[in-house]
């Protein structure tokens, strides 16, 4: 997002908003550019609503959120109690949807989930139109190595509303496609939990004593490399003394176009990747 401002609606407080815009700025016929909200979205793609003089990693409530209000045509408040952590999740596991609504869409509070600074730097290059996307927020991110760019589903609704019920389901549905597959190589699929209490969502054996670890995640970075951590921590208890290693470690997902190895060892599998 680039670093040119321009004022906003004013209001009651005594500073002042600001936006910073992003991308692709287009020429209207106009003899200057516009100074209030809602017509410099005719000239760019998506812009961040900021306060004038922050201070330090906050941002002074200055009634953003209320400004870009009235320009927004939806709004998807991150923060909303009720829907917090599902939002947050879901900005890991499929962010585009979180995209998803009438524009110019606002996202407020997009600093919970500073992977969507990406995301809309790459949607806003490739979709045509320009007003996208609005954000807001009360702080920078905590953490903006999530931030890789300097400048931004799977079923059906009612499930993605509820992330903990189709994360169980997603579980039962790959273990069944595993079982599948194990059967054909006339092997076992079976659940571990060792003495302390760790577990493994699946553990693959083959009749020659051949098995492999799996651990099942919706997607994401985060939850991938959670996956893989306990996986790497598993293999480590193992007694090889007394057993194999295991062949393979495998995170299985439910996102991503293509299966890979990772420096570690951990295979990280999306589910329609997988082929008899």
């Amino acid at each position: 997002m680039g670093q040119l401002r321009g004022s906003l609606r004013k209001t009651p407080q005594k500073e002042k908003c600001v936006l910073r815009f992003c991308a692709k700025p287009v020429v209207k016929e106009y003899d200057e550019k516009p100074s209030d909200g809602a017509a410099f979205l005719d000239w760019y793609t998506s812009c961040l609503v900021d306060s004038a003089n922050r201070r330090k990693n906050i941002t002074p409530n200055v009634g953003k959120t209320t400004t870009a209000e009235q320009i927004a045509a939806s709004v998807l408040y991150m923060d909303d109690p009720e829907k917090k952590e599902q939002n947050i999740t879901m900005s890991e596991i499929s962010p585009k949807r979180l995209l998803i609504g009438a524009v110019p869409r606002l996202i407020d509070e997009w600093q919970l989930a500073p992977k969507l600074w990406d995301i809309i730097r790459f949607e806003v290059d490739y979709r045509d139109g320009l007003g996208l996307i609005i954000l807001t927020g009360s702080a920078v991110p905590a953490d903006t190595k999530e931030i890789t760019h300097s400048g931004l589903g799977i079923g059906p609704n009612d499930l993605l509303n509820d992330l903990k019920t189709f994360g169980f389901l997603f579980e039962t549905l790959c273990i069944r496609d595993l079982r599948v597959f194990a059967d054909a190589l006339n092997g076992e699929v079976y659940h571990y939990r060792d003495k302390e209490g760790q577990e493994c969502d699946a553990v693959v054996h083959l009749r020659n004593g051949r098995y492999g670890l799996i651990e099942i995640k919706l997607g994401g970075d985060k939850l991938i490399e959670e996956g893989a951590r306990s996986l790497k921590s598993m293999e480590a208890k193992l007694d090889t003394d007394r057993m194999r290693v295991p062949s393979f470690l495998m995170v299985l997902t439910g996102t991503g176009d293509y299966a890979y190895r990772r420096p570690d060892g951990v295979c990280v599998v999306p589910i329609g990747s997988l082929k008899n």
